[in-house]
């Protein structure tokens, strides 16, 4: 029971961290209505991007997975689709459904 909490607790301090970073260095994506009118308005990080300290606050990545990330980036190139992170060795679809919502690929 006290580790469900102690998750939970990391969890969303987790998430409250990201959405600080996020807001200091997001990514604005933009979109109007059917009717031309409002503005919807996602900040996420640009994995392809994004430095390793960016990567690394992301839930289940951690220093040696975004290091993993930058190398895979330097060796390969640019990621065409979120998806192509299961490319990078160590992270799996669990890891990935975990950062959906966090991140990006701009520029691939």
């Amino acid at each position: 029971m006290k580790r469900n909490i102690k998750n939970r607790l990391f969890q969303i301090l987790t998430a409250a961290f990201i959405a600080g970073l996020v807001m200091s260095n997001m990514t604005l994506a933009d979109s109007k209505n059917k009717s031309g009118e409002g503005q919807k308005v996602a900040a996420v990080i640009n994995i392809n991007n994004a430095t390793e300290k960016e990567l690394a606050v992301l839930p289940g990545i951690g220093k040696k997975k975004a290091k993993a990330i930058i190398t895979h980036i330097k060796e390969n190139g640019k990621f065409n689709s979120v998806n192509d992170l299961k490319k990078v060795e160590g992270i799996g679809k669990k890891t990935l459904e975990n950062i959906k919502e966090y991140i990006t690929v701009e520029g691939g």
